[in-house]
């Protein structure tokens, strides 16, 4: 099932209705059902924590948008970006 507005996708796994519990049930039984599915759609989660979710990765996008706010900052147009940019110095 494609992903809708307002649904949960677990990473290679079912869209879930939120506020569902009977739909969510009913996934939980299926992967419970096809271990071997729920074995890769764990591999799957580890394989883009560790390349998303790594500290690194974080402090690449921290670096990245202080350089952006900084940028912003010295535009005239964007006083609020400033005020951003010089609280994320504190």
């Amino acid at each position: 099932m494609p992903p809708r507005f307002g649904a949960h996708l677990v990473y290679g796994g079912p869209a879930v209705a939120p506020r569902d519990p009977a739909a969510y049930g009913s996934a939980v039984a299926e992967l419970l059902a096809e271990l071997a599915r729920a074995e890769e759609m764990g591999r799957n989660a580890r394989d883009v924590r560790d390349r998303f979710l790594s500290v690194r990765s974080v402090l690449d996008y921290t670096t990245l948008i202080r350089r952006v706010m900084a940028r912003a900052a010295r535009d005239e147009r964007r006083p609020a970006a400033a005020a951003v940019a010089a609280a994320g110095r504190r």
